[in-house]
């Protein structure tokens, strides 16, 4: 499933817009897209007022035929994870979160990856990361150190767009979150990561 967003306003407002890699060489497996619409107004007296809302979606693109020359892909605009750190006071990488495919089997292509950090400790600096796996076998720690300062807001540490073809398969089964602290003297602090990515599955 993908993320539900949400906006509120008088006039219809656009709350997200996505782009999915796409190429010729592929066969769409979208069968239908699902538009909510839900109200959440309360009245000036606890109660609920009857007031309408609006929800609208548009698309463009273009449909295929059930080629067996075309590979079937599943794309999803936008998946996220996040991990805690356990804040203990060693210098270990940890893995604090795995992202796999939505169905068994599957393995990811990645179009956009974002790692983000939040840094909870305010008197050293920590490292967020992640590697790419193939089964068993992963990439060496993709490491980021994130500026001391605790707070709560994410840092951007990373950024990559990697090419998008239906020949391209990639083969990861999993991507896996990394945190790292480097002030061991601050044993409660902690360090968040998260990744972003988007792309589509490819079926066995």
């Amino acid at each position: 499933s993908s993320p539900v967003y949400a906006g509120e306003n008088v006039n219809l407002t656009e709350v997200v817009n996505h782009s999915f890699p796409i190429d010729a060489s592929m066969r769409g497996t979208v069968t239908k897209i699902d538009v909510y619409a839900r109200r959440n107004n309360v009245g000036d007296y606890g109660g609920f007022e009857w007031r309408e809302g609006f929800a609208g979606v548009t698309i463009s693109g273009f449909t295929t035929s059930d080629d067996a020359d075309l590979k079937a892909v599943k794309p999803f605009s936008s998946r996220f994870l996040s991990g805690v750190h356990p804040g203990n006071s060693n210098l270990l990488t940890y893995v604090v979160g795995t992202i796999e495919p939505l169905k068994a089997g599957n393995t990811l292509n990645i179009n956009n990856l974002k790692l983000l950090c939040k840094n909870h400790d305010d008197t050293g600096a920590v490292q967020c990361g992640f590697r790419l796996c193939r089964g068993t076998s992963c990439s060496p720690n993709q490491m980021y150190s994130s500026a001391i300062g605790a707070g709560t807001e994410w840092n951007e540490l990373a950024s990559f767009e990697l090419p998008v073809h239906a020949s391209f398969d990639m083969g990861y089964t999993k991507i896996e979150l990394l945190a790292r602290k480097i002030n061991w003297s601050v044993p409660n602090s902690g360090v968040t990561t998260k990744v972003e990515i988007r792309g589509y599955e490819v079926a066995p």
